[in-house]
């Protein structure tokens, strides 16, 4: 049964926000990762977004934010109900209005974030493998693609992943699912990389929203 958000309960005006997604920070298994342009006015930055529709809401980094000088457009108190079933105490979360634009300047779309000091450990990505080969040959473009493990700018949850979803999925021969959204193409999935312990622990990321 999947579980639901109710603001049964809370005080005052504070919201609950869900998060079903228990992330792992493995680099045999890839995200929904993505480059684009965070922009506010003239300014404007490359950032790194996931894209996460186990979270019922979309954020951005409060160092990102502060940085940008971007402008807030209220506040929104929230208790975040997370995976495992655990809940945070309230949070007074700064709400903004922000542009992103894919890096070809094709696509540009508006919505609503909030911020957050920290949205997940650093996740990986895309790595060098035959997927690449594959994407190159059907004419697919990774923006996030390297050895590197970095953080994480941005979220976009499920009130706006749906709005940036195209229809487009391509499965590779590698068993990675390629996945278009109006800002370019995300891979995820299990990679093919040599056969670990399964005794090692292996770090989860659990976004908190």
């Amino acid at each position: 049964e999947t579980p639901t958000t109710s603001n049964a309960g809370l005080e005052g005006n504070t919201k609950a926000s869900l998060a079903m997604s228990n992330m792992s920070n493995s680099p045999d298994v890839l995200l929904k990762t993505l480059i684009v342009n965070l922009s506010c006015g003239e300014e404007y930055r490359k950032v790194r977004l996931v894209i996460d529709d186990g979270s019922q809401r979309s954020y951005v980094l409060k160092t990102v934010a502060e940085e940008l000088s971007l402008k807030a457009i209220g506040r929104e108190p929230m208790i975040h109900a997370l995976f495992g079933g655990m809940k945070s105490d309230p949070v007074d979360h700064i709400r903004y209005e922000v542009s992103l634009g894919k890096l070809d300047g094709s696509y540009n779309c508006t919505l609503k974030v909030l911020d957050q000091p920290t949205i997940c450990s650093p996740i990986s990505k895309v790595p060098r493998g035959p997927w690449l080969g594959e994407l190159k040959k059907r004419r697919i473009w990774i923006s996030d693609v390297g050895a590197d493990v970095c953080r994480i700018d941005m979220l976009i949850g499920a009130d706006f992943a749906g709005k940036l979803l195209t229809g487009q999925v391509r499965h590779l021969k590698s068993g990675l699912v390629a996945v278009e959204t109006k800002l370019g193409w995300t891979l995820m999935g299990e990679t093919l990389l040599p056969e670990r312990s399964w005794n090692q622990p292996q770090e989860s990321i659990s976004v908190t929203h």
